[in-house]
């Protein structure tokens, strides 16, 4: 998937949120990671030679694609634990 453009809002209400606060680090990346991630409009893509339809708010990604982009210091278990 190609770079998205736009913007993704967040409520300061999440700060107070318990699930929030149970979060390391690491997970916090991950999080905003995957919100930056989702799709805001329909898209098409082909997954396994099959056109599917992919609605607002999914998004398609894998565990190294979350790797990368979450950064240093960011492992495969912090995702695993984080999702």
């Amino acid at each position: 998937m190609g770079l998205q453009h736009g913007w993704v809002k967040f409520y300061r209400q999440l700060l107070e949120s318990a699930d929030w606060d149970m979060l390391s680090p690491e997970g916090k990346t991950v999080f905003v990671t995957i919100m930056l991630q989702c799709n805001h409009a329909v898209s098409d893509r082909f997954i396994e030679g099959i056109l599917r339809k992919i609605e607002p708010g999914m998004m398609l990604t894998s565990l190294e694609d979350l790797k990368r982009k979450c950064g240093k210091g960011v492992s495969t278990r912090n995702i695993r634990t984080a999702l």
